[in-house]
């Protein structure tokens, strides 16, 4: 491997580059699920949902997206507050194939807008709420289809 700069700065005994094994993020996730079933993977308030609940529900949400049509490389945005779901919705659009494209949920709707039409996002996810405030009138200048 070539000489970096900041090579210098490295301890003693550091590598200059690491070999490690490609993985994808839904990956991670499997392994989880079979390793720490029931553990604690997302806690919020007063409900708790193990590796392998969130697992089911990752599946059940990316089968959802591909029966919604989404295809490989597909961009989804993802309008969600900090809740559950989100995590499921980010999860289940890598696991479908899709790029998840998360956006502020207290972006104004000219944000989201450019963000979602830069992106090309063909499918949303959002609360009825969000949607309500901000995404129904967009409909018409948005490439979301779904």
């Amino acid at each position: 491997m070539e000489t970096r700069p900041w090579h210098a700065s490295y301890a003693p005994g550091v590598p200059k580059s690491v070999n490690y094994e490609p993985h994808l993020l839904p990956g991670y996730l499997d392994q989880s699920a079979r390793k720490f079933g029931n553990h604690a993977a997302v806690t919020f308030l007063n409900c708790r949902m193990n590796y392998r609940q969130l697992d089911e529900e990752v599946s059940r949400f990316a089968g959802a997206l591909q029966g919604a049509g989404l295809q490989k490389g597909d961009r989804v945005g993802i309008q969600l507050p900090n809740l559950p779901q989100t995590v499921i919705a980010f999860y289940g659009t890598l696991r479908a194939g899709g790029v998840a494209v998360m956006t502020n949920p207290l972006y104004t709707p000219r944000e989201i807008e450019h963000q979602w039409s830069d992106a090309g996002c063909r499918i949303a996810v959002t609360t009825d709420f969000l949607y309500a405030k901000n995404v129904a009138g967009l409909r018409d200048r948005v490439p979301v289809e779904t």
